[in-house]
């Protein structure tokens, strides 16, 4: 269809309040279609029928036969290709997709039919901004699928970009991969893997601060795409946390198809507002450069946004609206005590808040040179996981390979438990939570601090319900008696053992003071609860003493390109008060 051409389909004339041409065009539209071709398609069947005849009787050469249906042919198409052009100029037959939910219900339908030769168990996943997201399993492969078709027909610019193209090549770990394109024919959708996990954002609201040594390797991995990407040439505005999935390995995906450069004059309220926590000024307003340099260098600033938040469990910008967050972003660029103060929060180690002073600053020319450098110094933030923590990561990690669907067993184990009978879900969504609920359970694993938080916070909104923390220490038995079932080194590993039981021990004692815990039995694979365990190096790690505050004034002064540089950071690093209790 002409650019421009949309004001003249009929949809377009009635949303410029001319219905009335509207229905006199449609009805002009039908009569001719009607009086001019019907009379070529009769002639057609009469054709048809002269040619079936033929063939039956045995009076006309199978050759000459042939030759006429195939004329049929061609005449027919020519007439269908005439109707399509007559309405395709007349009717917008490519109009987003409605959302009403019987409607996708037929949309499902239809996709389901378009594809079942390929796919199975196609299935109504989730809807977003820009596509309906369908389940399902390639035959063959039995591999799980995403297809995300398509709100409406504007795709001109990825085709014409060859985006497509380029982001087919992409191949990188913690990147989805795209398997299959339909631009040809309505509705468009593209076919990507299915990556079973919860969004960042999801996470970070349901658990509040990250351990020092988990939100630093998440760093690194999302950093080290936004550099492939780079180097790929690949331009995009940033990375939100809602477009970060966290699979069952705790490893970050992030879709390409997610963080295509935003057209501007487009882009969502509810969108830009998740951009205005995190996105660099340059990009946030729509000042387009899509040189390398300046999308490593906007790179930077919204990664150290995503790091604060993780770290802190508070966005950089607080703002319940886009108001007041565009106010918090101006106090941050323009007031240097406000900068002082929200670099000085308690849970940020004083190296790692001069890092992201820098890699915060307003005027792109004063971060780092370039994403790699900033990369290269958070690294150097020290940050440990002790032995037991190491254990039992990787014992996590073997069960995903050794075990055929670790999450269906463990969830079969816990369902067995007559405290969860009774409580399988049924519906779709139902099933979708129970996937979310069990990423934010290995998250909190290895996170008690964040565990404790996150039960107080639901016995807060379960008033009366006193089990909370009850049902949450189940959950650690029933998952450390799946990896019993699943770690292939259990059986003669005793520090494997010692390292989960260490870790039941510690949930139940930290849960203890958060909320009351009703007695269960022990379970029968565990010895008898230990002493209490030390506390957690990480809380050390990410709290100041209060006589200790980070003293950054000198810093927040002057926009100093080269403050904060990596000798003086390594002085910082020095500080007592950073240090684990084990390195004293």
């Amino acid at each position: 269809m002409p650019e421009g051409s949309d004001n003249n389909t009929l949809e377009g004339l009635v949303c410029q309040n001319r219905t009335r041409e509207a229905i006199e065009q449609l009805k002009t539209l039908i009569e001719h279609v009607y009086d001019e071709h019907v009379k070529s398609l009769v002639g057609l069947l009469g054709r048809y029928s002269a040619v079936d005849e033929a063939m039956n009787e045995g009076t006309s050469q199978r050759e000459m036969t042939n030759t006429e249906t195939n004329r049929i042919r061609s005449a027919f198409l020519n007439i269908l290709s005439d109707v399509r052009e007559e309405l395709q100029t007349k009717i917008n037959f490519f109009k987003p997709i409605p959302r009403a939910a019987e409607e996708r219900g037929a949309l499902r339908d239809f996709i389901e039919s378009v594809l079942s030769r390929k796919f199975d168990d196609i299935k109504a996943f989730t809807e977003g901004n820009s596509f309906i997201y369908f389940s399902a399993k390639e035959k063959h492969s039995l591999q799980d699928v995403m297809i995300m078709v398509f709100k409406s027909n504007d795709v001109e610019d990825i085709v014409k970009n060859s985006q497509l193209k380029r982001i087919s090549r992409l191949k990188h770990r913690n990147l989805i991969q795209l398997l299959d394109v339909n631009f040809q024919t309505y509705p468009f959708y593209l076919i990507t893997e299915f990556v079973y996990g919860v969004n960042l954002k999801t996470i970070m609201a349901t658990t509040g601060a990250f351990p020092l040594y988990n939100a630093k390797r998440l760093l690194m991995i999302i950093g080290d795409v936004m550099n492939y990407l780079r180097q790929k040439r690949f331009a995009h505005s940033g990375i939100r946390p809602s477009k970060i999935l966290i699979d069952h390995e705790l490893e970050p995906e992030i879709s390409p198809f997610d963080i295509l450069r935003d057209n501007e004059e487009k882009r969502m309220a509810s969108t830009f507002l998740e951009d205005s926590y995190y996105f660099a000024p340059e990009r946030l307003h729509g000042i387009q450069s899509d040189s390398s340099d300046a999308t490593d260098k906007a790179n930077q600033f919204c990664l150290a946004a995503l790091a604060y938040h993780m770290l802190t469990g508070e966005k950089l910008f607080k703002g319940t609206n886009l108001s007041e967050t565009l106010l918090a972003r101006y106090r941050f660029f323009n007031d240097l005590e406000v900068r002082k103060v929200k670099l000085a929060h308690p849970r940020l180690p004083k190296r790692l808040a001069g890092i992201l002073k820098r890699m915060l600053q307003e005027q792109p020319s004063k971060r780092y040179d370039d994403l790699a450098s900033a990369l290269n110094a958070i690294s150097r933030v020290r940050s440990t996981r002790d032995k037991s923590e190491e254990l039992m990561f990787t014992s996590y990690r073997r069960c995903l390979v050794h075990s055929d669907n670790f999450i269906e067993q463990f969830y079969d184990n816990l369902y067995a438990d007559p405290a969860f009978q009774g409580h399988k879900p049924e519906s779709s969504e139902e099933k979708a939570l129970q996937y979310q609920n069990f990423h934010v359970i290995v998250h909190l694993l290895f996170d008690a601090y964040s565990a404790s938080s996150f039960m107080e916070r639901m016995a807060r909104l379960s008033p009366g319900k006193t089990n909370v923390a009850a049902e949450y220490t189940l959950m650690v038995e029933v998952f450390i008696k799946t990896v019993s079932q699943c770690d292939p080194r259990w059986r003669y590993r005793s520090d494997i053992k010692a390292a989960w039981h260490q870790l039941r021990d510690h949930i139940v004692e930290t849960l203890r003071g958060a909320v009351p815990i009703t007695d269960r039995p022990v379970d029968p694979l565990s010895p008898a609860p230990s002493a209490p365990a030390a506390p957690e190096t990480v809380v050390a790690e990410q709290t100041l003493p209060s006589d200790e505050e980070p003293d950054l004034e000198e810093d927040m002064e002057e926009d100093d390109p080269e403050d904060a540089s990596d000798e003086e950071l390594e002085d910082l690093d020095d500080d007592a008060a950073l240090s684990d209790p084990d390195e004293k």
